[in-house]
């Protein structure tokens, strides 16, 4: 009988971290899908501006609305993965990139800038798959972190997070 609850618990902190993690990474996208009606873009370097004021601004209150909703602290492990993927891209294109004054350098290449300088899809590809859905799964695990701080300063109980529940992952 306790194993059938452990195995039901973490089942349940996978799905949710699931669940956070395409709230954090697709939540955003959403947004920005909207407003491109209301808001023109003209360059390359004002999309990568948009992509990292929306990511991270909708990511973090995206996860303080659903943080509070949900009371999962699966949520403050939801950056792990993609920064994983982040370190392995990373990896991956380091022979390619010197450390040059002028040229493009491994940072710009991931940071975004590169993309903005010169809209190739080969630059912005590793942007947008690697570096973009980082930065918002981040946000996002800043934004729950902030939640559960305030939480715990709100508690009645000094040190006690009344009615969060402990996931364990």
């Amino acid at each position: 009988m306790a194993t059938s609850l452990k195995l039901a618990a973490v089942f349940r902190s996978f799905g949710l971290l699931v669940l956070h993690t395409l709230l954090a990474v697709l939540g955003p996208a959403i947004v920005e899908s909207s407003l491109r009606k209301f808001i023109k873009i003209h360059s390359s370097s004002q999309v990568v501006s948009r992509t990292w004021i929306i990511s991270i601004v909708c990511s973090f209150l995206t996860a303080i609305f659903m943080t509070s909703a949900l009371r999962s602290r699966t949520a403050l492990w939801v950056w792990v993965l993609p920064a994983i993927l982040l370190g392995l891209g990373t990896f991956a294109r380091s022979g390619s990139y010197g450390a040059g004054v002028f040229g493009e350098t491994l940072s710009a290449h991931f940071s975004g800038s590169a993309c903005a300088a010169d809209p190739d899809p080969k630059e912005c590809r590793d942007f947008f798959v690697f570096t973009v859905p980082s930065v918002r799964t981040l946000a996002y695990s800043v934004g729950a972190l902030l939640w559960f701080v305030l939480r715990l300063r709100m508690s009645p109980t000094p040190g006690s997070l009344a009615g969060t529940e402990d996931t364990g992952v």
